[in-house]
């Protein structure tokens, strides 16, 4: 588990962050998970352990528990025009065959908007008790190349009295 003291400037727990997007980018759910609190004391705010399965279960699923339902020909489509600007080199549509999202690198084209959206929040709490947590911590993630809208949602948890450690919450569409 990472930890850092309750001091630690923000643009250091967004450098935490993005080490642990790298990891999931890279297939190392466990090593990522390895960073993270996970409770064993039954105060945790965080409903379901994550594991490396499920973590990549919902990042495949774009933060589902199954995966979502194929894309029309007119859908798909659309969605790659408004990726790509072109249907020209394009897998070609696929019947019946859900999207599956892989986590990817953070590359030049993506990193100024991926640093925008990287929010640490010590101020709310978002209702969570201030005896066990001093905010969370939002990142969307990149997806098959391109920034997208499935956020990683992080507790900021307490460790003892000048420590902190990042909790995951939650993989959810913002």
């Amino acid at each position: 588990m990472v930890t850092f003291s309750i001091d630690t400037p923000d643009q250091e727990v967004r450098k935490i962050v993005t080490e642990w997007v790298g990891l999931l980018a890279a297939g190392e759910y466990q090593q990522a998970l390895g960073m993270l609190y996970h409770d064993n004391t039954g105060t945790s705010q965080v409903e379901k352990p994550w594991t490396p399965g499920r973590l990549v279960k919902y990042t495949n699923n774009y933060g589902l528990e199954e995966p979502l339902p194929p894309r029309t020909k007119e859908q798909y489509e659309k969605d790659m025009l408004e990726r790509y600007g072109s249907l020209e080199g394009i897998n070609e549509w696929q019947p019946d065959e859900p999207e599956i999202f892989w986590v990817t690198p953070i590359t030049e084209e993506i990193e100024e908007t991926y640093e925008r959206f990287l929010k640490v929040d010590r101020v709310s709490t978002y209702g969570l008790d201030r005896k066990y947590y001093s905010g969370m911590v939002h990142v969307d993630l990149p997806l098959n190349g391109f920034l997208s809208d499935l956020t990683a949602r992080f507790f900021i948890r307490k460790i003892g009295e000048k420590d902190l450690a990042l909790e995951l919450f939650d993989l959810h569409v913002m």
